[in-house]
């Protein structure tokens, strides 16, 4: 039998009693904690840590041993950022949420996120649909999880890379960064955003999301055919269907810049 899988919450805690800290309670118990429970998956935050020792290093460690984290960006706050770099850099799976009306850092509002309202009861249900959403559509795969740190990491080995397989996805992946920063552009002056903009705004991301984990697909793919030696009828086939598909992806992109300009209008 599998084992449970393991969700660690980052999050603001503030004082015993403080309104900080009955936030996060009230995200972790009528938002978070009925999703996790419906999908069978253990939640943990620092607070319920009951094991002695420095609470940085078990935070660490338990960050390393979730399967997935779920981090509310609300308020800024320090500690919350710095696990979030650590959870980034050891290529977990994150959720990121915030309040809404906060606006998010640069650094990560170019990545999809979970909005909550915990003045309105009425936005509980659409908040956990959502949420439960993009808890079942996490990559399988280390390889497909996407943050500022993975993706450095991969722009870099492959600018040293002198294979042109993987210049061209360099060329689609940096490409795709313009059109982040472009939308953050659009964005950044905002405190608040209307709900179209966001559904807007949510699609794109998603466009974005599934076009470069299908780059990332279909260039290993199609650089282990072009490494291979001795090429049968059906590798050359595969690799020609590649070919083709990087053109296609390479419209797709042409797609997704036409939007962000329409957007600019």
């Amino acid at each position: 039998m599998p084992s449970q899988k393991k969700c660690f919450i980052i999050c603001p805690l503030g004082d015993k009693g403080s309104t900080v800290r009955k936030r996060s309670d009230d995200l972790r118990s009528y938002i978070i904690e009925p999703v996790l429970k419906s999908l069978d998956i253990k939640l943990e935050r620092a607070d319920t840590l009951a094991d002695p020792g420095n609470i940085t290093t078990k935070v660490i460690m338990k960050i390393n041993e979730a399967d997935i984290v779920i981090a509310d960006l609300t308020d800024r706050n320090p500690n919350v950022f710095y696990e979030l770099a650590i959870a980034h850099a050891l290529s977990k799976p994150v959720i990121h949420m915030s309040k809404k009306g906060e606006r998010i850092p640069f650094d990560v509002n170019q990545y999809r996120y979970v909005s909550y309202d915990d003045t309105d009861l009425a936005e509980l249900e659409p908040t956990q649909q959502e949420l439960e959403s993009q808890l079942k559509n996490i990559p399988q795969n280390p390889e497909e999880i996407i943050n500022p740190f993975t993706e450095a990491l991969s722009m870099i080995r492959i600018s040293k890379s002198g294979n042109p397989t993987e210049k061209i996805i360099a060329e689609l992946r940096s490409t795709v960064g313009m059109q982040e920063a472009r939308i953050n552009q659009l964005e950044s002056n905002q405190e608040t955003r209307h709900y179209d903009e966001l559904a807007q705004r949510e699609r794109i991301l998603e466009s974005r999301e599934n076009l470069e984990r299908e780059i990332v697909r279909t260039g290993v793919e199609l650089k282990h055919l072009s490494n291979k030696v001795n090429k049968d009828p059906d590798d050359l086939k595969r690799e020609l269907y590649l070919k083709n598909k990087m053109e296609k992806l390479q419209i797709s992109r042409t797609e997704l810049m036409y939007r962000i300009h329409n957007r600019d209008d």
